[in-house]
């Protein structure tokens, strides 16, 4: 039963974004059709068609846990990766608060639906962080992607200026069913689905975090 009830919780966490950004862009579509805009209602609608596609895939992929299967890796394209995983965020992440900084031909070995969802759990933990500071006198919301390649990994970096976590969290922070939210605001299972992630890719993930100064996830891949 306990292991039914995390399944359950954790197809719950994966399926919540995707669904929360349809409903806020199929309510925004319809807004700009009484006011006569097509244009940018066709544009929300194509993006509720892109998310209603890796939603899809997703759910193939939940059903190949059933199975051994051989396509667990490919060729990825992290920048792609990372537009598609902010796509989900819709009204909620303003472009002035983000920065990209990857390479268009930068590819990893990995999953790309797998890939969004570490992206989209990095993503909403800084979104969380950053909420806490809003508050903060001069206080001007940051959230930093940047990839670069070493010698052997290329290293995906996820950077925001937040409220940080202690040494004692960080310690905790891949471990089923922790988080730093409030209760029920959170799972505590997206660190511990993106671990296992990383993993299945053959890579590694760091995270460093300084209290009132932010937090950098780092997952270093395998080139491709």
């Amino acid at each position: 039963l306990a292991v039914l009830g995390q399944l359950t919780s954790g197809i719950v966490h994966e399926f919540s974004q995707p669904l929360a950004a349809i409903r806020s862009n199929s309510y925004l579509a319809s807004q700009y059709l009484s006011k006569q805009q097509p244009e940018q209602a066709q544009e929300k609608l194509d993006r509720i068609d892109r998310i209603t596609d890796r939603a899809t895939k997703l759910c193939q992929h939940l059903k190949s846990f059933a199975r051994k299967t051989d396509d667990v890796t490919q060729r990825t394209y992290v920048y792609k990766a990372v537009v598609n995983a902010i796509d989900l965020f819709t009204e909620s992440l303003p472009e002035d608060w983000v920065i990209i900084d990857i390479p268009a031909d930068l590819c990893v070995r990995a999953n790309e639906i797998r890939l969004e969802q570490v992206l989209v759990n990095a993503i909403s933990n800084s979104l969380d962080a950053i909420q806490q500071r809003l508050g903060d006198d001069e206080f001007h919301p940051s959230i930093s992607i940047s990839a670069h390649q070493s010698t052997d990994w290329i290293n995906l970096c996820i950077t925001d200026n937040g409220c940080g976590m202690t040494q004692e969290q960080i310690d905790q922070i891949f471990e089923p069913f922790f988080t730093t939210k409030e209760v029920g605001s959170g799972l505590g299972l997206g660190m511990s689905i993106t671990h296992n992630i990383i993993q299945d890719f053959g890579g590694t993930i760091f995270v460093q975090s300084e209290i009132n100064k932010g937090t950098e996830v780092m997952v270093c891949l395998k080139p491709m």
